[in-house]
């Protein structure tokens, strides 16, 4: 099967020009000293006295308005966090959003680590994730831990990480999964104070792993974009997709690009392998280059996220599991680290688009322009049920291990 991404990863060729801000010089007035007569003075004087009353006759007029400030700059920081106002499109057509932080590179507290190698890859952070309550993760790779962030953007915590090369992460509402799948082979399920709970060995599989879940409480590595196996079973069990929250169902949607020049999604309902089956084909006049991220909003709605031919990123917002569309917008491209998949959804259905510059890892929300077509009815995309165990079905493929 086709993989249903493409490897994100782009090299820095060299350090962006700091922007410019424009300057201005003002030059002091040291002139010499001109006599005025005093029919002059006492004019100017009147002059002035009327100015003085205009303004406090404008003032008593901006007073009676109420205490309404003023608008918001564009591009001021949104601290409403995930679930505040985002802007629209802008002249370009993309969605403009609105920054909610950004964190410097660096080490220290609310810092992120930037790797910039004179041969290879340039990297930053390589994972963002949102728990339901508005909390965010950020997977400081470099630096090695997590960076804890509350809904409003501002810095929470840091979590340590005892692995070489974390990738990936998930979270839920209680707990942090995390993996590095090249060089420790070790996922780490820990709580939000960063107290490890489990660790599990990941098996070496013919397929490169390219993301992580917790289903039930328990990690699943996804596997070449294309199926899941859950983790610390002697023999594991894979399941066809990625599991994602379907209103009050889980289901599994596998998402390919098809040859002609269209995606493609497999939908199937269910936890089980026996579900109901779905076959989608999604596209336009315009062709997709490559599949960027899938996912699902808290109604159940499918979000696709797609890099087109001509450029740019095209999300799109399906009406539940079918092909119609509900709504899009178009994210920019930025160049620069490699920063992982380039935007999230979060739970209330929003993108959280990561941008890396020369100021540091910067969080961006954009909201579509039209509500999604269903309400929530169940939890939101909650595939993290610690009370229950793992169901699996005798039918599903076996995960095969290279010993």
């Amino acid at each position: 099967m086709q993989s249903m991404f493409r490897a994100e990863r782009r090299s820095l060729s060299g350090p962006r020009a700091a922007p410019t801000t424009p300057t201005a010089q003002v030059t002091r007035l040291n002139g010499p000293r001109h006599w005025v007569r005093p029919t002059f003075l006492a004019a100017a004087l009147a002059v002035a006295a009327a100015c003085l009353i205009a303004l406090l006759l404008v003032a008593g007029q901006a007073a009676a308005q109420g205490k309404a400030g003023p608008a918001a700059p564009g591009g001021a920081q949104d601290k409403s966090g995930p679930s505040g106002p985002a802007e629209s499109q802008g002249a370009d057509g993309n969605s403009t959003g609105k920054l909610l932080v950004t964190l410097p590179w660096g080490t220290g507290s609310g810092q992120v680590g930037l790797s910039t190698p004179t041969e290879g890859l340039a990297r930053g952070p390589e994972a963002l994730a949102v728990a339901p309550d508005g909390r965010m993760a950020v997977l400081d790779s470099v630096n090695r831990r997590i960076v804890v962030l509350a809904p409003d953007g501002s810095f929470k915590a840091h979590l340590p990480l005892s692995l070489t090369d974390p990738r990936f992460l998930c979270v839920t509402a209680d707990r942090l999964a995390v993996l590095d799948p090249d060089t420790d082979g070790v996922c780490l399920v820990m709580d939000w104070e960063g107290v490890v709970l489990k660790s599990y060995t990941t098996p070496r599989t013919q397929e490169p792993p390219t993301a992580v879940f917790l289903i039930d409480g328990h990690p699943w590595v996804e596997l070449a974009h294309a199926k899941c196996a859950p983790l610390g079973r002697m023999a594991a069990q894979a399941h066809e997709g990625r599991p994602l929250g379907l209103g009050t169902e889980r289901g599994w949607v596998v998402a390919t690009r098809l040859a002609d020049g269209q995606a493609g999604l497999n939908v199937q309902a269910g936890r089980s392998a026996c579900g109901a089956s779905t076959t989608l084909k999604i596209g336009g006049p315009q062709k997709i280059e490559h599949i960027t991220s899938l996912n699902s909003d808290p109604s159940g709605n499918l979000i696709l996220g797609t890099r087109m031919a001509e450029g740019g990123i095209l999300i799109r917002r399906m009406i539940g599991t079918t092909d119609r569309e509900n709504a899009s917008l178009r994210l920019p491209e930025d160049g620069g680290p490699y920063v992982g998949v380039p935007y999230v959804v979060s739970p209330d259905g929003r993108i959280l688009r990561i941008a890396a510059t020369t100021a540091g890892y910067s969080i961006w929300v954009h909201s579509f322009d039209v509500p999604a077509p269903h309400e929530p009815t169940g939890p939101i995309n909650e595939l993290d049920r610690a009370d229950k165990t793992i169901q699996t079905n005798t039918t599903e493929e076996v995960l095969e291990v290279t010993p």
